[in-house]
């Protein structure tokens, strides 16, 4: 009788770790199909990407943004005296480097930057950076 039971158990026990198994088995091949379906959209959404950044630099591209400025805004590009060139103030770091924030009061004018621009006395300057203050 002892002997029956004992092996009743051995049975039970030897179904549940078979049981066991089985899950086990079952849950890696589903993760598998989970991977490979991962795969799939990662390949995708790096097509996807590719075909954005290409798009982008289309849409970027400084000759389209002249166009649409010039035919669709009505915009034209400024004549040599019209242009004024700001550089950074002596000591002062270049906008974008992280270290400074980008404001009028870090750059001067720079004198005669474009070949047949006219020079900018200091107070033509201030009076520049004041007009541009006041348009912002």
């Amino acid at each position: 009788m002892i002997r029956g039971k004992g092996m009743a158990l051995v049975i039970l026990g030897v179904l549940v770790l078979a049981c066991f198994y089985v899950g086990q088995r079952t849950y890696v091949v589903q993760l598998g199909y989970d991977l490979e379906a991962l795969k799939g959209e990662k390949k995708r959404l790096e097509q996807v990407h590719n075909h954005l950044v290409i798009e982008a630099a289309a849409l970027g591209s400084l000759d389209r943004v002249e166009r649409i400025a010039v035919d669709s805004l009505g915009m034209k590009k400024p004549d040599a005296d019209q242009i004024v060139l700001m550089i950074p103030k002596e000591g002062e770091d270049l906008p974008g480097s992280g270290t400074k924030t980008a404001s009028l009061e870090n750059f001067q004018v720079a004198q005669a930057p474009v070949p047949g621009a006219r020079k900018f006395s200091d107070g033509e300057a201030s009076g520049l950076i004041q007009k541009i203050k006041n348009a912002l």
